[in-house]
């Protein structure tokens, strides 16, 4: 479930993406992806990935042991486990039963709740809005009562902030009723699941603004963010500042706003990275406003520095708790997996399972500087421990 808004700083800094020196990337993972010694991880966020279908049960379970990663996150689809109302389908129970069994031991799950049924929202659009909260709270509560001790977390709604995945107009208030109604009922059932804010498109401090001033504070856990936006080709080291001062939300280092919001608020929960990634593709970006003027994605090995350089990042940022890979394998036009959709590895899945296996292993700040509103902040020097 990609978000479709385009970064302002893919333009700003798109000249200075194209001078990353191509022997600085070859560095970085014969570095990363060459160690031979094992050492333990360093902490940092727990890697994982973003699962999109359950119909292929063993391929898949077959990849995450190979990448060796510690969370999953799949999809439930309301549309599909309750095709009528009050009706629960024994078979999508089952094909996620049969996923969840498969994957290695010590997995842990998170499952995303969404996409409502025609007959709750008079709509054919799954990403209309529950007509009844209430209603969803209790399809959540069916699904963490059946699955309690196999899903770890549950995750409310997906980019409720852009018009794609909250039809209609982004409604923080609609949306608070939704998380108001979803948490007690999780924890009613499941009190030990983390509940999650769903992931916000970009690091959306603003919507998350209006998420407490709605009287959000106290139901969640969580606070999902989503930092693959659509046609970035930026290293996550790259950004610039609003001019209010602010990390662009739209920066893969925004979630510091994110987490400067959730202080200013008296909140010291952790956030959580439910999508990160870069496209790889040379095709030219067909989405948004800067359609047909810059690239769409990046090559494979770039995208696999980035990943590398990402988790640094998240590495000294201890309020990150959990990021996930967006997505396991290539899907349709959004090529944004550590497999392409033949099953081929990609560097960035090598790159994947070092990190899984060993941890943060670049030294050094994420290339951070401080700068005046504006300011485009860039640096690409990795050294190992």
């Amino acid at each position: 479930m990609h978000h479709l808004r385009v970064s302002k700083i893919a333009v700003r800094t798109l000249a200075a993406v194209r001078t990353l020196a191509a022997a600085a990337l070859s560095a970085t993972l014969a570095v990363a992806l060459g160690a031979a010694a094992l050492a333990p991880p360093s902490g940092g966020a727990e890697p994982g990935v973003v699962l999109t279908s359950a119909s292929t049960p063993g391929p898949t379970a077959r990849a995450v042991r190979r990448l060796g990663t510690h969370w999953v996150r799949v999809f439930l689809l309301w549309r599909d486990f309750e095709p009528q109302r009050g009706v629960l389908s024994a078979e999508e129970f089952a094909a996620f039963e049969k996923l969840f069994s498969r994957l290695p031991p010590g997995t842990k799950v998170l499952a995303d709740v969404v996409d409502a049924p025609q007959w709750e929202t008079g709509s054919s659009n799954p990403n209309a809005p529950p007509a009844s909260d209430a209603e969803y709270g209790s399809f959540v509560q069916a699904l963490a009562r059946h699955f309690a001790g196999r899903v770890a977390a549950y995750e409310i709604w997906n980019e409720e902030d852009l018009p794609a995945w909250w039809v209609g107009a982004p409604d923080p208030t609609a949306y608070t009723a939704l998380l108001r109604a979803a948490y007690p009922a999780i924890k009613a059932v499941e009190p030990k699941a983390t509940v999650v804010l769903g992931g916000l498109a970009g690091n959306d401090y603003r919507f998350l603004e209006g998420v407490y001033a709605a009287g959000g504070k106290g139901y969640f856990d969580a606070v999902g963010v989503h930092t693959d936006t659509a046609c970035d080709v930026l290293s996550p080291y790259d950004y610039v500042r609003d001019a209010n001062g602010r990390i662009d939300p739209d920066a893969f280092l925004g979630y510091r706003e994110v987490h400067a919001t959730m202080l200013a608020h008296g909140e010291h929960k952790p956030i959580w990275m439910t999508e990160l990634s870069w496209r790889t593709t040379r095709a030219v970006c067909g989405e948004g406003a800067f359609a047909g003027h810059k690239p769409e994605g990046v090559s494979d090995r770039r995208q696999a520095a980035y990943l590398l350089a990402g988790y640094h990042c998240l590495a000294q940022a201890p309020y990150v708790q959990v990021a996930l890979w967006f997505d396991l394998k290539d899907e349709g036009s959004v090529l944004s997996g550590l497999m392409s959709a033949n099953g081929r590895p990609k560097p960035a899945f090598h790159a994947m399972r070092e990190e899984a296996r060993h941890g943060d292993r670049l030294r050094g700040s994420c290339g951070v500087d401080i700068g005046p509103p504006g300011h485009v902040h860039r640096r690409h020097h990795h050294r190992r421990r």
